[in-house]
């Protein structure tokens, strides 16, 4: 890998959104991209990550379905760069476990069918918990819109 100096950072930006569920190789090719802030082709992300050409390809299509990126095309060769900056990245996977993640979570609750009195309780425990943080990923994501944060 190039960049040895740098490298450290990109694996610093990928964790980010590793903990937000990306897998890795997506993340790492997305921190390449913010950092640069720039169109980059394939092969010259390949520089910058330890991964193979599929992979990176792989992860770029991966990214462009959840509009993290975007692609243009000058005579033969595809272009990348992000759709945005870090934390309007995170923004966005915040908004899609609220959107998505938590909504399963509760019809899988409701789903639920004879259980004993006691997972019962622990159901409503949990769920009141799931409400909770429901609310404050909406309240998070209202301060980042007021911020002037968007996907």
């Amino acid at each position: 890998m190039k960049n040895e100096n740098i490298a450290p950072v990109f694996r610093s930006i990928a964790q980010i959104f590793v903990k937000f569920g990306l897998r890795d190789v997506d993340a790492h090719v997305l921190s390449v991209l913010i950092f640069y802030d720039r169109e980059m082709a394939v092969e010259e992300i390949r520089e910058k990550v330890n991964y193979s050409i599929s992979a990176i390809t792989m992860a770029l299509h991966r990214l462009m379905r959840a509009y993290l990126v975007s692609r243009s095309k000058r005579g033969k060769r595809f272009y990348y760069r992000p759709r945005c900056s870090i934390l309007c990245t995170v923004y966005y996977l915040i908004s899609e476990i609220h959107r998505h993640e938590i909504p399963h979570i509760h019809e899988t609750l409701s789903k639920l069918k004879n259980i004993s009195k006691e997972e019962q309780e622990l159901v409503e425990k949990f769920r009141l918990k799931l409400e909770n943080a429901e609310k404050l990923l909406e309240d998070l994501i209202e301060i980042l819109k007021e911020q002037g944060v968007r996907a």
